[in-house]
């Protein structure tokens, strides 16, 4: 219990702040990977879209 209570009162270390850096960054990393994928297979469902309705024509 009583180093529950001194943790508490630690201020944040180099470590953590820099641990909290690096999930951010990936974390906005992964996002950005995430947008791009979704365009691109949506651009690529529009290519197929487009190549089917002139196919039909």
């Amino acid at each position: 219990m009583k180093n529950e209570q001194s943790r508490e009162e630690q201020p944040v270390t180099e470590a953590e702040k820099t641990g909290k850096e690096l999930l951010e960054r990936d974390k906005k990393i992964f996002e950005t990977q995430e947008a791009k994928r979704k365009k691109s297979l949506e651009d690529l469902a529009n290519k197929k879209r487009e190549e089917h309705e002139q196919n039909i024509a």
